[in-house]
């Protein structure tokens, strides 16, 4: 029993961290970026024409393939513009 609760202990400190540890939102934020971009490219998809479609510039499209905080109405609208859905972006900690 005392083994068991030492290891919840562990795991959820572990998360914790994995929550606030900066670098680790960067990374992840930088992995979303680059599945992105991966998806817009293998669905032939420009960075002009992505941005067209959601009626934003090409600046936005770039900050949002290079790993700068996104919002999730952003997201979905990527989503909405590649017809794909969220977990395939959120699904890149790979």
């Amino acid at each position: 029993m005392i083994i068991f609760a030492i290891k919840i202990t562990n795991f959820l400190i572990i998360r914790k961290n994995n929550f606030t540890n900066k670098m680790d939102r960067e990374t992840y934020l930088r992995q979303i970026s680059a599945r992105i971009r991966e998806i817009r490219e293998e669905k032939g998809v420009s960075i002009y024409a992505m941005a067209k479609k959601m009626n934003t510039s090409r600046t936005q499209i770039n900050r949002i393939e290079s790993g700068q905080n996104t919002g999730i109405g952003t997201l979905r609208d990527v989503c909405l513009v590649l017809d794909i859905k969220m977990s395939e972006i959120l699904d890149a900690e790979d």
